[in-house]
């Protein structure tokens, strides 16, 4: 149905004849009420004078490498410089790379630093990803690595969309999974200590002839051991009887790795005595 009022040349092109709208044209839905008008972008708008600023950190311990590219195709992508690895410095940062019409896209590689930065970017809206370093496409055959070409490199291939972001794990998500964690390291240290003090043990001739290892009887067994170690060190202690050993001349004594060919004929204080004597008596 054809709007009241709109005159139609029959022999005109189809935007004279009314069956195209201009865009600024007002759409009428109804006779002589305009309802809605097109929006076009126009020169002086707002958004057309947004660019984009990707920023590559090379991120360390104690600094922060900081490489900018342009967010055109073949923009520059130029080297800023190096900055303290601390929230401070990263805050006084922002307002140098671009004011309020430009978009900052940040990325760094995951590593020991965590994810801190990553959440105080997002904390501000500021676009940010976290990459993992295996999954960086590189260039084959040598190259040299330095901060400086990390950081550039990560610009680069995050403005031309090649990296992949990987998950980052909230606070609460992140706490459960260091708990886990130290938990795991615990369980394998106690594991590691136990196989030592086995190893340890047989290899100075103690062998555990009970049914399950580290039971109660199993630690029963380990206790009267150093007992009798530690008795028999005071005694040799007192007597100041030293045959070759630094820990005395007990006869159970546990952790004494010198061998035993003869008794010392020179008395020396167990302390002193850091090497075991050969058969003449003198030290080796």
């Amino acid at each position: 149905m054809r709007d009241a009022g709109v005159k139609i040349n029959k022999g005109a092109c189809p935007l004279k004849r009314g069956l195209l709208r201009v865009a600024l044209e007002p759409i009428r839905r109804e006779e002589g009420v305009v309802l809605e008008t097109t929006k076009t972008a126009t020169k002086g708008d707002k958004h057309m004078k947004t660019t984009d600023k990707y920023i590559g950190l090379d991120v360390h311990k104690d600094s922060i490498t900081v490489a900018i590219a342009e967010g055109v195709r073949l923009g520059e992508v130029r080297q800023y410089g190096k900055i303290s690895n601390d929230l401070h410095s990263l805050e006084k940062l922002l307002p140098r790379l671009g004011g309020e019409k430009v978009r900052l896209h940040f990325v760094y590689e995951a590593g020991p630093t965590g994810f801190v930065i990553h959440r105080w970017l997002r904390k501000r809206e500021i676009d940010s990803i976290v990459i993992a370093p295996t999954k960086t496409p590189q260039e084959k055959g040598p190259r040299q690595k330095t901060d400086r070409r990390d950081a550039e490199q990560l610009a680069r291939l995050h403005r031309a969309g090649e990296l992949k972001a990987i998950h980052v794990p909230d606070e609460l998500d992140e706490a459960i999974r260091d708990l886990t964690r130290a938990r795991s390291d615990a369980v394998d240290d106690l594991r590691r200590a136990k196989q030592r003090l086995k190893a340890f043990l047989l290899r100075h001739g103690y062998r555990y002839s009970g049914r399950a290892d580290w039971s109660e009887a199993h630690r029963r067994y380990l206790r009267d051991g150093a007992r009798q170690r530690e008795d028999g060190a005071a005694r040799s202690a007192a007597q100041g009887e030293v045959s070759g050993c630094p820990l005395g001349s007990a006869p159970n004594n546990w952790f004494c790795p010198w061998p035993r060919k003869r008794p010392c004929s020179k008395k020396a204080s167990w302390r002193s005595t850091t090497r075991p004597h050969d058969s003449t008596g003198s030290t080796s």
